[in-house]
């Protein structure tokens, strides 16, 4: 199991032109553009065929074919307009704190209700016969949308989460004149307003393709730890590495004060729109190379409608 896992995220480096002695060296990278379903899935490369979220999930060619989004769109979120109107301003405001402060993570923003992903957590959608779980992501690309029903694999990671936890969120969300659904979601999952997502892509995805994008990346328990655990507590010395390059590259480039995103780093996502608690929903990644099926693509008003 190790040694597959290994291979199958050596193959991720490979085709995000990485290897790692440049990771670990690695101190700036583009932004990835992030739902998390949050998450969303980034756009695939060039060679890719399916897809950030849009923070990610660019596909490479499955079984079947599919069109690859502009290269241009692939990784970056558009920069904000020059002029903002007085509410723009201060939503541009709040969510810049929002990243100064998801830098600086403390034991007291540890949360012991990150969601389970295991069988035995009935609250969430499985497919017994494959062991797949079912996740969500947050996206404004449309490469997904004639994939539904078929396999493909993807180029990138893809952060998402857990069905049906985004669902049950904006389905319960009364919108108003100042915070219309599509900007709650923004806040809810960490994005930046106004970033353009319009479909949340729901996929098939093996448990064991899942980590959390956390120093502590276990999926199974219910808190994720400021820092990594020992070597011993990965299936490999190469697991530990490769999981502490990432997440090291990652920081590395996540609270450029222009372009960064709160990245919490303890298993949820920065909720800047609630002043009671920044804990949004559980996030988790999906690795590169992973053979995932797409359930379903549905537009945001669609999606929440109660």
């Amino acid at each position: 199991m190790a040694q597959r896992l290994w291979a199958r995220r050596w193959a991720k480096f490979q085709a995000v032109g990485l290897i790692l002695p440049i990771l670990a060296a690695c101190g700036a990278s583009t932004t990835e553009d992030r739902t998390i379903a949050l998450a969303t899935v980034p756009p695939p490369t060039a060679t890719a065929t399916t897809a950030p979220t849009e923070v990610p999930a660019a596909t490479s060619e499955p079984t079947v074919a599919a069109t690859n989004p502009p290269a241009a769109t692939a990784t970056t979120e558009a920069s904000p307009t020059a002029t903002f109107t007085p509410e723009q301003a201060e939503l541009e405001r709040r969510f810049r704190a929002a990243v100064s402060d998801a830098e600086i993570a403390e034991p007291s923003e540890i949360s012991d209700k990150l969601t389970i992903v295991d069988p035995s957590n009935s609250n969430l959608v499985w497919d017994e016969a494959t062991g797949r779980v079912l996740v969500a992501t947050w996206t404004s690309w449309n490469g997904y949308d004639n994939l539904v029903g078929q396999e493909t694999t993807t180029t990138r990671e893809t952060w998402v989460t857990a069905v049906p936890e985004m669902q049950t969120f904006c389905k319960a969300y009364l919108p108003t004149s100042d915070v219309p659904l599509t900007l709650r979601l923004e806040q809810l999952l960490g994005l930046p307003a106004n970033n353009g997502k319009n479909r949340i892509v729901h996929l098939w995805v093996p448990a064991e393709d899942l980590f959390r994008p956390s120093p502590d990346p276990e999926i199974t328990d219910n808190i994720a730890q400021l820092e990594m655990p020992e070597p011993s507590a990965f299936p490999s010395q190469q697991d530990y590495e490769f999981s502490r390059d990432w997440f090291n590259l990652q920081r590395s480039f996540s609270y450029d004060p222009k372009n960064g995103y709160p990245w919490t780093r303890l298993g949820y996502t920065y909720d800047w729109g609630n002043q009671a608690s920044e804990v949004g929903l559980s996030e988790f990644v999906v690795w590169a190379k992973t053979t995932v099926k797409v359930e379903s693509v549905t537009q945001n008003e669609d999606y929440c409608r109660p």
